[in-house]
């Protein structure tokens, strides 16, 4: 068999403050918890420059801090992989229908999707302020975010207690507490009664975030989402035009998966 060969040598134009950040993962991957004077340690750089390269691996979602002001790896870190050709589908068919809400809205919308105890951003359409950039590709952890605990309250309560309360969870660092798990549940039954969940900064600062779940029969579930600041969400959860917009926008996304489903199936009737 013909062994694969992997050249580890520094490329001749190496870019330092990639390298650094590059540098950096490894250590929360591997330490479990770092400190600036760590980074800036191990980096051999000042620590004015390991917390900028901190900051940006949290901006990321790569790091997270702790109440001790120690880097933790984030969500992005230990998220899957995801090659998967239904999501780049997914966001072809959505991409109309995106457009249309964010005409109509003026908001920035985003398409996601749950993969196990994380959120994924897909794709980001209309343009914001520098905050509201595009977060294609950005993971989040579900509970938290708008998008995850939309696509959660569609989910039977075994499935929950499995993210989240089960020894695989407690494994996999993904278990909530009681009271946390208590707050998850409240809040998934006050997304289910109002058909949208809301995010109010549990996951960026002066960020917030409205949600939809689009549930196709077959097929990833996925959540249609409006980005806002936080100074900005009662504007659009009290706006009953945008509400609206946002369920007209879940509705034909739904159908366009419904009718692809539909075609396909009936395309592999006829090739048999």
């Amino acid at each position: 068999m013909k062994k694969t060969r992997i050249d580890y040598r520094k490329p001749p134009y190496a870019i330092d403050s990639i390298d650094n950040a590059l540098r950096a993962l490894h250590m929360l991957r591997d330490s479990g918890a770092v400190r600036i004077m760590d980074v800036a340690e191990r980096l051999e750089v000042a620590r004015s420059t390991a917390h900028r390269i901190m900051a940006m691996l949290v901006y990321q979602g790569f790091a997270v801090q702790d109440d001790r002001q120690r880097y933790l790896a984030g969500p992005a870190l230990s998220a899957p992989v995801v090659t998967s050709q239904r999501n780049q589908e997914l966001v072809q068919t959505a991409a109309p229908i995106l457009d249309e809400l964010q005409r109509r809205t003026g908001e920035v919308v985003n398409l996601a999707v749950r993969i196990g105890v994380h959120t994924r951003v897909l794709t980001t359409i209309g343009e914001g302020k520098a905050a509201l950039e595009d977060r294609s590709g950005r993971v989040y952890p579900a509970h938290s975010s708008s998008a995850g605990r939309a696509m959660l309250a569609t989910e039977p309560q075994k499935l929950l207690e499995r993210l989240y309360r089960s020894k695989s969870a407690e494994l996999s660092g993904s278990a909530l507490g009681d009271a946390d798990y208590a707050e998850l549940v409240a809040q998934l039954e006050q997304t289910r009664r109002r058909g949208f969940a809301v995010c109010d900064e549990e996951v960026e600062r002066s960020i917030a975030s409205v949600s939809v779940p689009v549930t196709p029969v077959e097929g990833r579930k996925c959540a249609v989402v409006l980005l806002t600041f936080k100074s900005r969400l009662e504007l659009i959860v009290q706006n009953q035009p945008k509400i609206d917009a946002l369920f007209d926008a879940q509705q034909a996304l739904l159908e366009a998966l419904e009718r692809q489903r539909a075609e396909a199936l009936a395309e592999e009737a006829e090739g048999r």
